[in-house]
């Protein structure tokens, strides 16, 4: 479950506001473990990470086996043709001294691989190489079933926005998840510890005036950025019909998020209701016109 790093003494009068939460990852995850063990929560499907790419895989196979273990490989990406998708030509870079003048690299193509009708071929010069394309299938299954550190990161952030937090750091990284949420929190956390070797620390936040001020602080700027945002794309291009009603529908989520806090909090945060009812005109505006 969630690490709890602090054991905090508080009067019978203070309350609690929330939880302040953040995790330090621990390597990639098992998209099918992860799966089980989520439904077993009870959490919806449609909340787990994607599995990745046919060709983010067959990339991420080639970094591992080839790019990775060696300062000598690079890739250049192959571009679709006929039933394929793409693929890759791996290289040998070289770099030669002559006459004490350090010449531009050499690169030479060492083979290709490429994604053909779901199926990883592989090729030396005109000649296909069938234990090369082996390795390379083996890798590349491997890499469409689990999910990467780096895509397990972005998840995390959009489970904790599901649950109300608005980051603590301008640069993310560090959450306060309302009281009334926190439990769903919890319930992700330890599925996502469960199947992982990552861990999801927790230390309670109190309703102290500072910490109002800091959540409060918290709340305005991520308001004002996604509103900035949305008021930016209004000005800068006609959207069409279905991209005006996702941000309509963004900008209701964004509007029932500031009266929640503002109901855990017991405050009203005026300034932020005019600048979203003023986006959410704009919305309705463009809307009439796309139609």
């Amino acid at each position: 479950m969630a690490k709890k790093l602090a054991v905090v003494a508080v009067s019978e009068m203070s309350r609690s506001a929330g939880l302040i939460t953040w995790w330090r990852l621990g390597g990639d995850v098992d998209l099918d473990s992860l799966a089980s063990a989520w439904r077993s929560a009870g959490l919806p499907a449609s909340a787990l990470p994607s599995q990745a790419s046919p060709t983010v895989a067959l990339r991420r196979a080639l970094d591992r086996l080839f790019v990775k273990p060696s300062k000598d490989i690079a890739l250049q990406r192959i571009a679709p043709k006929g039933g394929s998708i793409g693929g890759f030509a791996v290289f040998q870079i070289s770099q030669e001294d002559s006459e004490d003048r350090l010449q531009d690299p050499v690169f030479s193509t060492q083979f290709k691989v490429w994604l053909e009708d779901g199926v990883v071929h592989a090729a030396c010069g005109r000649a296909s190489n069938v234990e090369l394309r082996r390795t390379v299938w083996k890798a590349f299954q491997e890499e469409q079933q689990k999910v990467s550190a780096h895509d397990l990161s972005t998840w995390l952030v959009r489970r904790v926005e599901d649950v109300g937090a608005v980051r603590l750091r301008e640069g993310g990284g560090v959450y306060f998840v309302p009281d009334t949420r926190v439990e769903d929190w919890r319930t992700v956390a330890d599925v996502f510890e469960e199947v992982s070797a990552s861990t999801i620390y927790e230390i309670p936040a109190m309703r102290s005036s500072r910490a109002v001020s800091a959540i409060l602080d918290a709340l305005v700027a991520e308001a004002q950025q996604e509103a900035a945002k949305m008021n930016g794309e209004l000005d800068q291009a006609a959207l069409g019909e279905r991209a005006i009603t996702s941000r309509q529908e963004s900008c209701k989520a964004l509007i029932s998020k500031v009266r929640d806090y503002e109901k855990l909090l017991d405050t009203k945060i005026e300034s932020l209701h005019t600048t979203l009812s003023v986006l959410q005109a704009r919305l309705i505006e463009a809307s009439m016109v796309a139609e």
